[in-house]
């Protein structure tokens, strides 16, 4: 089954207190391989909020979707609720944009602004992406992290060699108070082209 949605008033989705997903979190909808438009989210007078306020995430958490493409005006991935007295754990990475396919040059595509914020109480088992997974990411991407992350943090996305990862837009990346990197800070991104 394929579906395509259209919805001008935007997304949200949020995790609170002690809750636990065993799987990934995503900000846009459920594709699926050589399809395009299964699970394919136009919002483009909206937006998509994806806020991780607490709890453990075992895996990873997307402002895009899962193979499906995302438009939007804007997305918004909030990692923690800056109160250090509890913890908010993502044990995988976190990435602005979606999760796409090594060889499918539309899974998980992601056209919007994109801002990823990461704050003090939060824990990244992983690294920290502006961009999607595998999959294209085209606008503005801002990144800030106030937080312990264990891998990098990169402007752009995760991507492969001799494909473009992120395009047309203009990056920033803040490490603030607080932040712990483990590995290094990149303006870019991971092997993609940019």
């Amino acid at each position: 089954m394929t579906g395509r949605s259209q919805n001008s008033l935007g997304i949200h989705v949020s995790l609170n207190g002690t809750a636990e997903v065993q799987g990934s979190v995503y900000g846009g909808g459920m594709g699926s391989e050589g399809k395009a438009n299964a699970g394919h989210i136009e919002t483009n007078e909206g937006s998509v909020t994806v806020d991780i306020q607490g709890g453990t995430v075992s895996q990873n958490v997307y402002g895009g979707g899962a193979l499906g493409r995302t438009m939007a005006q804007n997305i918004k991935v909030i990692i923690g609720n800056g109160d250090t007295s509890t913890q908010t754990r993502v044990i995988g990475s976190v990435y602005g944009g979606g999760m796409g396919l090594l060889d499918d040059s539309d899974a998980g595509n992601v056209k919007s602004n994109i801002s990823v914020i990461v704050k003090s109480d939060a824990l990244i088992g992983g690294s920290v992406y502006g961009g999607g997974e595998l999959a294209q990411t085209v606008g503005n991407i801002d990144v800030e992290t106030h937080a312990v992350i264990n891998g990098n943090v990169f402007g752009g996305g995760l991507g492969a060699q001799k494909s473009t990862s992120t395009s047309g837009s203009k990056r920033t990346v803040r490490i603030g108070k607080g932040a712990k990197i483990g590995g290094s800070v990149f303006g870019s991104s991971s092997l993609g082209d940019d």
